[in-house]
């Protein structure tokens, strides 16, 4: 028969020769019920086109279109026409349909006699021996199809296991009871068990996957329709450590169960590092601006719209042209090959608005493998307010709070540069020490208010006198400093400090009160009567001094004179003091003076008299 070779390869002789006695047995208890002298099942393919199985024993002379010709005449429990059955006319054939699901077929029955007419009760007995024949076909069927389907997956299996085994990817497989039976060499490699190892495993998916939710979620996948799809799962390692895979699970037609997996773990953590990043680019208080290698903008974050006013759509030009409004002392951007690869300096740039703002601007180059450049990073450090903050401390430290003008320290940073040229340029600089004469009697009638009001007032007279190249400040009290350049001889500057006593001298309205003050000026002059700062403004000090003893409201020059003096005095202070420390005064005669009348004799009379009135009492 048809299927006798198919199934011994199948199923072997023994089991063969069993479902051969299963049909006889079958078709003697239908002959029996009709009787007939033999019988035979006949199954049909595709709804009658084609024979597909012949069981029992086969009629003599009957081909397949014999067995076709019986099923298109439609003819049951009468005899069949037999114009188109093989040519016997000693014998006679009746058909019963059978049909169950998608399996359609006859029971043939050959009779040595003419075909009897059968009652209701072997009708019903045959129809259903006819059922048990189709659930018996379509039962051996599908164990055919089965170890088929078994034998197809085994061959692919083996045949793709070695392809498998040095695939990049991760590829293993379980059978139907959840063993092992393919771990390829990645699979080792990433989580750490050999073959072996999970081959001896009962249960080495537990091993991935601790928790029974887990193993439950994973055996669902292979039942599902969509369970070749990929999907992230984060399995254990051998050293317990956590992976980021995705996995196809895809189950054979035999129920074995193949797995097709990416190790995503350091794409994965790349990928959180790239959100990292991107929140830090957004949320980052400075200023960050990405461009390509020809430093044209790509993006930009908030800060830097904060900081600049522009958006990356509105910086469409090259950056350089953001930076052009710079300070005199500005930095040059790199722009080339050559430059470094970090570069960081200030400049000044035009906000938006109008407005000038300080940066501190920082470039980084991003070079691929090849060392070419792809892109430039800038940061800009907003630092206005540090260099507003920077800007009050300088004048705080070197202008007087009261006028506004350079005090001590900054005069004397100013008269070192001004010395130093000087010696450069074989000029001179004059130091000018001015006093107000007055100022103290102002300062008690009116009250403080109106003598720092006075003092604001002298020192705006004052600097509108100077050069640009000379400098005028406030030493402290009502002493200021002036400090004229580019002298060539030391009278050449008696110009302008007439004019400034001049100025001094014209009258301040101070709270409705019309004042008047003068000023006495000493001046010292570089390097004729000092060479170190600090001595010329001594020098100048006691210069001062000088005038004010010549009737005040004057200038003096400084001469050696009113050093040695200043010297000789300084001495004599010395002296006196070093002799009453080691008791060298010798006391000879101290007389007691009447202060009221200078009477030298009155008070020592008085002084008896006063003694001796003390004797009597």
């Amino acid at each position: 028969m048809r299927a006798q070779n198919k199934k011994e390869a199948i199923f072997g002789k023994a089991a063969d020769a069993h479902n051969t006695d299963i049909w006889l047995h079958l078709c003697k208890s239908a002959a029996d019920r009709a009787g007939a002298s033999r019988a035979c099942f006949v199954f049909f393919l595709h709804g009658g086109s084609a024979v597909a199985d012949v069981m029992g024993d086969g009629f003599r002379g009957w081909q397949d279109q014999h067995y076709l010709a019986a099923w298109q005449q439609g003819v049951f429990y009468t005899p069949l026409s037999a114009s188109q059955l093989p040519e016997s006319i000693t014998r006679l054939y009746s058909a019963v349909p059978l049909s169950r699901k998608q399996v359609c077929g006859l029971l043939l029955l050959e009779f040595d006699k003419p075909v009897p007419e059968l009652n209701t009760q072997a009708r019903n007995q045959l129809a259903l021996l006819a059922e048990h024949g189709a659930l018996l076909w379509r039962e051996q069927e599908l164990d055919i199809r089965q170890h088929d389907l078994n034998l197809t997956s085994g061959r692919l299996l083996n045949r793709l296991k070695v392809l498998f085994l040095h695939a990049p990817i991760l590829i293993n497989g379980f059978n139907t009871q959840g063993r092992c039976i393919l771990w390829n060499q990645e699979c080792e490699r990433v989580f750490g068990w050999c073959f072996a190892e999970l081959e001896q495993h009962e249960a080495p998916i537990s091993l991935f996957y601790p928790d029974p939710k887990e193993q439950q979620q994973l055996w669902h996948t292979f039942r599902e329709v969509h369970g070749s799809e990929f999907r992230e799962w984060h399995p254990l390692n051998r050293q317990g450590e956590r992976l980021t895979t995705l996995w196809a699970n895809i189950m054979l037609p035999n129920g074995d169960m193949i797995c097709v997996g990416h190790d995503i773990t350091e794409q994965r953590a790349f990928e959180v590092q790239q959100q990292l990043a991107a929140s830090v680019f957004e949320a980052s208080y400075d200023g960050i601006m990405l461009t390509d290698a020809d430093n044209r903008v790509i993006k930009v974050n908030p800060s830097f719209t904060r900081i600049t006013g522009y958006t990356a759509e509105q910086v469409t030009v090259r950056v350089s042209t953001l930076f052009e409004h710079q300070c005199e002392e500005r930095p040059a951007l790199p722009g080339n090959t050559q430059d470094p690869a970090h570069w960081q300096g200030e400049c000044v740039i035009c906000h938006r608005d109008g407005t000038e703002r300080n940066l501190l601007l920082s470039k980084s180059v991003i070079k691929d493998a090849q060392d070419v450049v792809q892109n430039h990073v800038f940061l800009l450090t907003d630092i206005s307010h540090i260099k507003q903050h920077e800007a009050e401390l300088r004048q705080q430290a070197l202008y007087d709070s009261l006028t506004r003008i350079p005090n001590r320290q900054l005069f004397s940073e100013l008269l070192e540069r001004a010395m130093a040229a000087a010696q450069r340029n074989s000029t001179m600089v004059a130091v000018c020490y001015l006093d107000l004469d007055g100022f103290k009697q102002i300062n008690d009638t009116l009250g403080h208010a109106a003598g720092d009001r006075l003092l604001v007032e002298v020192a705006e007279r004052m600097t509108l006198l100077v050069r640009s190249c000379d400098a005028v400040a406030r030493l402290g009290g009502d002493e200021f400093a002036l400090m004229i350049t580019g002298l060539h001889h030391a009278l050449e500057c008696t110009d302008i400090l007439e004019r400034m006593l001049s100025a001094v001298n014209e009258p301040f309205h101070l709270h409705g009160h019309q004042v008047r003050v003068s000023a006495s000026i000493g001046i010292a002059v570089y390097p004729e009567d000092a060479s170190h700062s600090e001595h010329l403004l001594g020098h100048a000090d006691k210069a001062m001094y000088e005038a004010k003893k010549q009737g005040k409201g004057r200038y003096v020059f400084f001469e050696p004179m009113l050093h040695l003096e200043d010297q000789q005095r300084h001495r004599l202070y010395a002296e006196l003091l070093h002799a009453l420390r080691n008791n060298e005064f010798l006391l000879h005669y101290q007389p007691k003076i009447d202060l009221f009348s200078r009477d030298l004799a009155t008070v020592f009379r008085t002084h008896s008299q006063a003694t001796a009135r003390s004797s009597d009492s």
